[in-house]
């Protein structure tokens, strides 16, 4: 790695006391401001016109203002720096590995392997449920630190890419960068929440507002929206300065870990042609991730203003920086034997396979035949299968994890139907019939014996499927869940 022991904790503490210091300047200049307006605008409502020179500070006035701004960032800094890492998953809509799937106990497994060969530190994993491509680490400062993948990124890399990405989040964990970049995302994180409050009083004291109070009010939240943006902005820099420059270094120390360059160059090519989570993942802990989730021209660009202005460096010069280490160019990403590396590492795994135990539920029978239902995993997803009428039963948070994985080629007559339903869809129509209500000879539900519902999945995902909501289990006959799962690749492909 690229840091000893001491090294990386001295670096740690410098971040921590930039920080803090960061912010009781930032709370001695905002106070300052924001008491010069104020003071403007009661001259100017009371005394007609009468306002003080904005330079009129006394000695007492800036000592009372530094002693609040001290206390108010000493307890800023406290709120924000408690459970970073529940504040980051809680935002991110992360979630513990399920220890029955086998895609997550891979990742599990290769979390546990990167951090006993990093000096033995420990690391939590989590899984965001999105189809997005992305990875992500957090530290706190009572030395906990956790790394996370979203299933997206989970079904689309093999063993030793995912492995390298793992690699790359553990580096900035062992040298700093993710506790630094973690603090600074929760200190600012609480000023959007405030920009938005701003925004939402000026336009209602603009629409109801009367007389000169009301001029006065608008002035005050004028200045302050316009200092807090400014103040914002000045965050934003922050955490640019702090993670550009990391992820090149974290690039090299996850080669220097893992010793394959190509493996890591492969992981970022396939994740910087995806969907990273823009929209999705909140844009106050971007810094965090392997790339930013807004793709953005300026972070493809070199310079002083990109520098400035963009989270994260160049994909294209991440890549080919990884890919001169192990003398290759771009042409070896570009094959599709590279690309498609994690169908040849899992064609052992079955879109349909027995779980290790092998056992049928007896207390579990298929809603239609009522034969037992078995343990089994759907391309690595446990789920409960009918042998009988080929049926299967599946937890609502596991259906997003099965949509992203694409191990096998699908029946024609799947592909047929899904081709149909992605052709002719009618969002209105879906929408309502969506869950729906409860259908003539509906099904009871295997495990409480309710009924359930008859229904599209989504105005997505348009396939008739039986919804349990207490449970939160869906029912797919024999091969809906294989058609619901070729709609979507053929939206991902543009089919």
């Amino acid at each position: 790695m690229p840091y000893t022991f001491r090294e990386a904790e001295e670096k740690k503490t410098g971040a921590v006391n930039f920080l803090f210091g960061f912010l009781m300047i930032f709370y001695i200049l905002s106070l300052f401001l924001i008491w010069q307006a104020a003071k403007a605008v009661l001259f100017l409502s009371f005394f007609r016109g009468t306002v003080p020179s904005p330079t009129g500070v006394h000695l007492m006035e800036f000592a009372v203002i530094s002693m609040i701004s001290v206390l108010g960032a000493f307890i800023h800094w406290k709120i924000s720096t408690a459970g970073m890492i529940e504040k980051v998953a809680l935002a991110a809509g992360a979630r513990p590995p399920d220890m029955d799937d086998e895609y997550h106990r891979r990742f599990v497994h290769i979390v546990e392997e990167v951090a006993v060969a990093s000096g033995r530190i420990r690391i939590e994993p989590f899984l965001i449920p999105s189809h997005s491509l992305n990875a992500v680490s957090v530290a706190d400062t009572g030395g906990r630190a956790a790394i996370g993948v979203t299933e997206g990124l989970l079904a689309a890399l093999d063993r030793a890419q995912l492995t390298a990405v793992v690699g790359h989040e553990a580096a900035h964990i062992i040298s700093g960068d993710s506790l630094a970049n973690s603090i600074a995302c929760s200190l600012f994180g609480v000023y959007a929440a405030m920009l938005s409050g701003v925004g939402r009083g000026l336009k209602a004291v603009s629409s109801t507002g009367r007389g000169k109070g009301a001029g006065s009010a608008i002035i005050a939240m004028i200045v302050i929206g316009t200092i807090l943006l400014v103040v914002r902005a000045f965050a934003f820099l922050v955490n640019m300065l702090i993670s550009r420059q990391a992820e090149y270094r974290a690039d090299a120390a996850a080669v220097r870990l893992t010793r394959d360059p190509v493996a890591l160059a492969e992981a970022l090519y396939i994740i910087s042609r995806g969907w990273r989570g823009g929209g999705q993942i909140p844009g106050g802990i971007a810094p965090l991730f392997i790339m930013d989730p807004e793709r953005r021209a300026l972070d493809e660009r070199d310079g002083p203003a990109a520098d400035l202005f963009s989270t994260h460096p160049p994909a294209e010069k991440r890549v080919r920086a990884l890919l001169d280490m192990a003398r290759q160019d771009l042409s070896i990403l570009e094959s599709p034997k590279k690309i498609r590396m994690k169908v040849l590492y899992n064609k052992g795994i079955m879109r349909v396979s027995a779980s290790p135990a092998g056992d049928r539920n007896p207390g579990m029978t298929c809603p239609v035949c009522s034969s037992p239902l078995a343990e089994a995993f759907y391309e690595g997803a446990p789920v409960h299968t009918c042998s009988s009428c080929g049926g299967m039963l599946v937890r609502e948070d596991v259906v997003p994890r099965v949509l992203v994985r694409d191990e096998y080629d699908f029946p024609e007559q799947v592909r047929k139907a899904a081709g149909v339903i992605a052709s002719n869809r009618m969002p209105d129509v879906y929408k309502r019939q969506a869950k729906g209500a409860n259908a003539p000879f509906a099904f009871n539900c295997p495990v409480c014996n309710g009924k359930m519902k008859r229904g599209f999945f989504s105005s997505a995902y348009p396939v008739e499927v039986d919804f349990c909501e207490s449970c939160g289990l869906y029912w797919f006959d024999k091969e809906e869940l294989e058609t619901m799962q070729c709609v979507y690749e053929l939206s991902k492909h543009g089919a």
